[in-house]
């Protein structure tokens, strides 16, 4: 059964949401570059320090919603409104607490809990309500869920060849690769069987190759929650729709119908609120009765023209903007491989030797960081473009699937969010641990160094790599580390919905200013406080490597300070403590400070044998001068750096006084 109406709505204008190849692309784009939050000519390389004082960062929620809601407690930057979501029922929307601040999310939204779409769709809100002053950045398990249009497609499930094909996952060592059909032989009855559906398909993809056992049943799970029911009430299909629907351009828009007039009918598929699909068709506006049902809406539909409200007998809505069921193929939409606040370079993995400047592609390196970011994130857009244009291609394009996974729309950055992906060239998969030390954390590479301060970068801010229950901060010369996955913060944990691995007290917050300098606060995983500044007038200790190995991780606060020291031995972390005295009685021989060259330093003739130890106190040239004011003072700051021979000092606070060159 088909109803027609005769006007296209103003809200469906520009937003193709019909079958098959996605038509009129050049309308959709040329549509989305009229947005009022488009960056301005302030924000064009990702650096907006000249409007915003700081940024909060937050990394890997991987949709641990128990999580995010810790970390809403302690941030000074987003909390909860007191106005409702209007993109997750139920749900208050998020808002800035400070008028200077912007929000850095660093990729990583789904995957490892029960808030896979909620989390993703706040995040959304956010960015819409506030343009300008939310950044997302891809991570692995964001840009591999392009992977499902054609690996959940119809055609493919049937494809005999993909059942039995092992050239997947590429990534893996073939011995260990696990194709469909040795998935389906070991499957138990009560994970689905051995019969091959969509949703066996779904569980292959999610256990086998995608990192995220158990995903189904969580999906499962938060369906529930928004659809007020129980998980026995969301079937195997729901589950799969609502992946497919992640990523399909198909589903956008998403609309929230209000009602007008009279109390919200008593529905609970109404939460779903949006049309599955809608079209133009000789002029007119189609839709099919069973998309009645989606709506929660009664079979006499009508459309009233003038006032732009629809009627379903004498009750009255209106349709109000919210983004479409496809909400990750929206984030991917407006994320970033890279971004730069003021002095700080925020990507999901790392920067290496291997990757900095390359864009896959190119044959040319670039050499200024700005101009590269700006690259790498064109050259990302274009992708998940090329994508939306024609997201089912191999699938629908092949008699057998045969390029289903070299081929396809966007395969390059799905390629890019995997291990050794473009041949390892790449700033998402990547981590700052060093294999031949048992991953251990590593100092930043001297020409990693100069080509991230040739730009005035003075932060790496990273998520991707798991490491304890706080912040990892490594601190080599001139450039600081700050890398925030805190996933693995109590392995084994089990909440209510299962294992989180997270603990219950394990939280930080990353505050970045535009100058460099930064500060980390929150808890451990056993309840104790952090709280430490880095750069100028920072923390003496945190950042830096001891001798032995162990990274100081933490300040921790209390009556007589403390702090954390870590180390990584394979998959085993470990930590014990240090009273702050403890580390005052140090000196620089005990402490693993790499050599660096710094320009400024070098030119009034301070020996470079001193510049690791005064750049990693934060005392560059400038810094220097400010405090040679008071040669006292200056001179009992380069003894606290670790200078402790007197005629040492003596040549550098000479050197610093002196005219400038």
């Amino acid at each position: 059964m088909m109803i027609k109406y005769d006007l296209l709505p103003n809200f469906f204008q520009n937003r193709p949401v019909a079958e098959g190849p996605i038509p009129g692309n050049e309308a959709v784009r040329e549509h989305e570059n009229d947005r009022e939050d488009e960056p301005n000519d302030l924000e064009q390389t990702g650096n907006i320090g000249v409007q915003y004082a700081v940024c909060g960062y937050l990394t890997d929620v991987e949709a641990n919603f128990d999580y995010f809601e810790r970390y809403l407690k302690i941030s000074q930057i987003i909390g909860w409104s007191d106005e409702d979501s209007s993109f997750v029922p139920q749900l208050k929307k998020l808002e800035f607490k400070r008028e200077d601040a912007i929000f850095v999310y660093g990729g990583d939204t789904q995957d490892k809990g029960i808030g896979d779409i909620r989390f993703t769709k706040l995040l959304l809100e956010l960015r819409e309500n506030n343009p300008g002053r939310v950044e997302f950045i891809i991570g692995n398990r964001d840009a591999n869920k392009l992977r499902l249009a054609t690996e959940l497609h119809e055609d493919a499930i049937k494809d005999p060849k993909v059942l039995i094909d092992k050239s997947f996952p590429y990534w893996e060592n073939e011995d260990k690769r696990c194709t469909p059909q040795m998935f389906l032989d070991q499957n138990k009855a009560e994970n689905g069987g051995s019969e091959n559906t969509a949703a066996n398909r779904l569980r292959w993809i999610l256990d086998k190759n995608m990192g995220a056992g158990g995903a189904f049943e969580r999906r499962r799970h938060e369906l529930s929650i928004l659809r007020v029911c129980e998980t026995t009430d969301i079937s195997d299909d729901d589950v799969v729709a609502s992946y497919r629907d992640e990523i399909d351009p198909r589903k956008h828009p998403g609309l929230k119908w209000e009602v007008v007039g009279r109390e919200e009918p008593n529905s609970r598929k109404l939460i779903e609120n949006r049309i599955l699909s809608a079209k133009l068709q000789e002029g007119q506006l189609v839709f099919s009765a069973d998309e009645y049902d989606a709506l929660g809406l009664p079979s006499d539909l009508s459309y009233i023209s003038y006032n732009r409200y629809i009627q379903a007998g004498d009750t009255y809505f209106k349709p109000a903007k919210q983004h479409g069921n496809n909400f990750m193929l929206q984030f991917l939409k407006e994320a970033k491989l890279a971004y730069v606040f003021g002095a700080n370079l925020f990507v999901h993995g790392a920067i290496n030797a291997e990757n900095q400047g390359t864009v896959p592609g190119a044959e040319e390196v670039l050499n200024e960081v700005h101009e590269w970011v700006d690259a790498l994130n064109a050259w990302a857009q274009e992708q998940v473009h090329d994508f939306e244009a024609n997201p089912f291609y191999h699938a629908e394009s092949t008699d057998d699937c045969s390029g289903l996974y070299t081929d396809r729309k966007g395969g390059d950055l799905m390629d890019y969010g995997v291990p050794n992906g473009n041949e390892g060239k790449t700033v998402v998969y990547n981590n700052f641990l060093d294999p031949s030390k048992k991953n251990n954390a590593k100092h930043i590479a001297r020409e990693v160094q100069e080509f991230l301060t040739a730009s005035q970068i003075k932060n790496v801010v990273s998520g991707h790599q798991p490491h304890g229950d706080c912040p990892c901060v490594i601190r080599t010369g001139p450039v600081t580390v700050i890398t925030a996955d805190t996933s693995y913060s109590e392995m084994g944990h089990k909440s209510e919905w299962g294992t989180d691995n997270r603990g219950v007290n394990a939280i930080s917050e990353v505050l970045l200013y535009a100058d460099g300098t930064s500060e980390v606060h929150g808890f451990l995983a056993d309840g104790s406080p952090i709280s430490y500044k880095l750069g100028v007038a920072g923390d003496d200790y945190v950042g830096h490597q001891l001798g032995n190995g162990y990274w100081v991780k933490a300040k921790i606060v209390g009556p007589e300070p403390e702090y954390l020291l870590a180390m990584m031995q394979g998959f085993t972390y470990l930590t014990e403590r240090k009273r702050g005295w403890e580390l005052d009685g140090l000196t620089a021989a005990h402490f693993n400070i790499q050599q660096c060259h710094d320009i400024g330093l070098a030119q009034v003739g301070i020996d470079t044998a001193f510049h690791g130890m005064l750049i990693n106190a934060g005392l560059d040239i400038e810094t220097l001068r400010l405090a040679a004011d008071d040669r006292r003072y200056l001179d009992s700051v380069l003894e606290k750096a670790g200078i402790r021979r007197p005629g040492d000092r003596v040549r550098i606070v000479k050197a610093v006084m002196e005219p400038n060159p």
